[in-house]
């Protein structure tokens, strides 16, 4: 949390020096008439016609078939979203915002998107379920005013958060029947900040940063299935990963644990600071000083395990990587973009294949990264959500296809699903406003092949 306050103060004065005054202009957008926590204050506690209103709308939703279910799009934290078919290389270039939302106070978390909601919190501990669609708000919920919530998980229709005010949440995902809502329960973790919970096979898997724990919990009843300590005094704020039996956490060093169990199995002789990301066998960790490790995710027969291979990234990276079609793709907070290898490079220290840069002099990558459709999208320091050709450009320094200046700071991953793409900015405008982001391309996208 300090690191990471201490980043948003940093990127604040360098804009400041740069530009030479903090009110930036914003690009034209449809925003709505009125900040989401006044539209929920407004109607909150209203049953009757509010209420039928609410049942009808959700009601008439067209089902959307993929879904963005929690942090890294899913339990491997891969960041790649295979299914996309609309955005693409041919007409990213033409992406708008679709509408945008007025939040009045900062948004680090990412979306969740399932079933034509989009889930979208802010730090005074509002919770916000918006049309996808539209960005109109269905119903919220708040927990103790001044928290600060995570990226939610929304799975066979139950939402889970946890927030700093130390507990996991869970609601109905489809609402209340009302706009504004009351959590189906609630479980102390003894949390001092946010940790992005992962929820696979009717677990939920989430750290407790005070007691330096990793636990998994029914995810019907949040009753405590098991708990297991990580190093004494260790404190970790990532989201673990699952793949085959196997929890992994990147805390001071990687640890995987039984799943079903608790035990742990081993863990890595190099540090660990990001979200672990699983794909094809292996497990990808980076640490704060830039180096990327990548580790067999079945471990080495023993208690401690050494890296396959390791890479540098030069400063320190982003919140977690992101695998697709045989690339890893790192962050960093110089701003380069690194596409490596995600096999390996036949040596124990690899280099990227080809590395893209981001536009401005002290602009860093402050996102998470994510990929669909042959684009890899991140945002960065000064409020620039980019796009790139995930397979290169055929050259070793690339250049973005498209890029959207949104005048802040962008610290959640960009939720790339059905056609449209999902943000929450930190906004430096003249009132200080934050907002909720959806972009799309053109009902009929020109120049597909």
């Amino acid at each position: 949390m300090i690191r990471r306050m201490i980043r948003h103060v940093v990127a604040i004065a360098l804009l400041c020096v740069v530009i030479g005054a903090c009110a930036l202009p914003v690009a034209a957008q449809a925003t709505a008439a009125s900040p989401l926590s006044t539209r929920l204050a407004s109607t909150s506690g209203r049953g009757g016609a509010a209420a039928s209103q609410q049942q009808s709308t959700l009601m008439s939703v067209p089902y959307l078939p993929r879904t963005w279910s929690q942090f890294g799009f899913s339990p491997q934290h891969t960041g790649y979203n295979p299914y996309e078919r609309t955005i693409g290389t041919w007409n990213v270039s033409q992406l708008a915002v679709k509408w945008a939302d007025e939040t009045d106070v900062p948004s680090s978390a990412s979306f969740a998107v399932v079933s034509g909601n989009a889930y979208a919190e802010t730090d005074n501990g509002t919770f916000y379920a918006l049309d996808a669609a539209t960005g109109a708000l269905r119903w919220g919920a708040s927990v103790t005013s001044g928290s600060s919530i995570s990226t939610p998980a929304v799975v066979n229709g139950v939402l889970y958060f946890t927030a700093s005010d130390g507990y996991l949440y869970a609601f109905n995902a489809a609402g209340c029947g009302a706009m504004t809502c009351a959590p189906l329960w609630k479980v102390y973790l003894q949390n001092f900040q946010a940790v992005d919970p992962m929820v696979a096979n009717g677990v939920i898997y989430v750290g407790a940063n005070f007691r330096s724990n990793i636990a998994a919990y029914n995810a019907t009843t949040g009753a405590l299935l098991w708990s297991t300590p990580l190093n004494a005094g260790v404190a970790f704020f990532r989201a673990p990963a699952l793949a085959n039996g196997v929890v992994y956490v990147g805390a001071d060093v990687l640890y995987a644990f039984n799943a079903s169990t608790g035990a742990l199995l081993w863990t890595s002789t190099g540090s660990g600071d990001s979200a672990p990301t699983i794909a094809n066998g292996i497990v990808y960790e980076g640490a704060e000083d830039g180096t990327i490790f990548a580790y067999s995710a079945a471990g080495c027969g023993s208690a401690t395990c050494s890296p396959l291979w390791q890479a540098s990234a030069g400063t320190v990276h982003a919140w977690s990587l992101a695998v697709a079609n045989g690339l890893l793709y790192v962050g960093t907070d110089d701003g380069n973009l690194d596409a490596f290898p995600a096999a390996g490079c036949g040596s124990a220290t690899c280099s990227p294949t080809w590395t893209g840069h981001v536009s401005a002099q002290y602009e860093g990558i402050t996102s998470s990264l994510s990929v669909a459709n042959g684009v890899v999208y991140f945002g960065s320091s000064y409020g620039t959500l980019y796009a790139f050709k995930a397979a290169g450009c055929g050259s070793s320094t690339c250049n973005p296809l498209w890029t959207y200046a949104t005048g802040g700071l962008i610290d959640s991953t960009p939720v790339v699903i059905n056609g449209a793409i999902y943000l929450s900015v930190f906004n430096y405008g003249s009132n200080m406003d934050e907002k909720f982001y959806a972009f799309s391309v053109p009902t009929t996208p020109r120049g597909m092949p």
